[in-house]
C-alpha cells in the first residue's frame, strides 16, 4: 500500500528546519518539494508526523535550536500542508509507533471499503 499512503517521521522540529535550510545542500528545499509534489501527483495520501507533541507551540514560541525564524517555519509548513494536501501530526515520540500503526490501518481500511 506504499503507493496509497506515504508517512514520512521527524524526530524534532530540528530535524525539519534541516530539510528546509541546510547550506550544505542549497538544493535540500527543492528536493523536498519535488518529493512531496510527486507523492501528491501519484494520489498518494501523505502524512508527516513529528515527534514532539507540543510541536506546533513550540514553534510558534520559537523554542528549538535553528535559528529559522518561527514565522516562516510556521508559513512554510502551512504551504506545504495547502500545497501537497499533506496531513501534519505532533506526536509525543512515546506513541509514534502507535500513531504510525494506527494511521496506516484505519487509512488502509478506508481505501479497501
Amino acid at each position: 500500500f506504499n503507493d496509497v499512503i506515504v508517512i514520512e517521521r521527524k524526530a524534532n522540529i530540528e530535524e525539519i528546519c534541516n530539510n528546509l535550510t541546510n547550506k550544505t545542500d542549497k538544493m535540500n528545499r527543492e528536493r523536498l518539494e519535488r518529493e512531496f509534489l510527486k507523492i501528491n501527483k501519484s494520489g498518494a495520501r501523505l502524512v508527516l508526523i513529528l515527534e514532539n507533541n507540543k510541536a506546533l507551540e513550540d514553534i510558534i514560541n520559537w523554542n528549538y535550536k535553528s535559528k529559522y525564524n518561527n514565522k516562516s517555519l510556521y508559513s512554510s509548513l502551512k504551504t506545504f500542508e495547502a500545497r501537497f494536501n499533506i496531513n501534519f501530526k505532533y506526536t509525543d515520540k512515546t506513541f509514534v509507533g502507535m500513531e504510525i500503526y494506527n494511521t496506516i490501518k484505519y487509512y488502509i481500511r478506508e481505501v479497501l471499503k
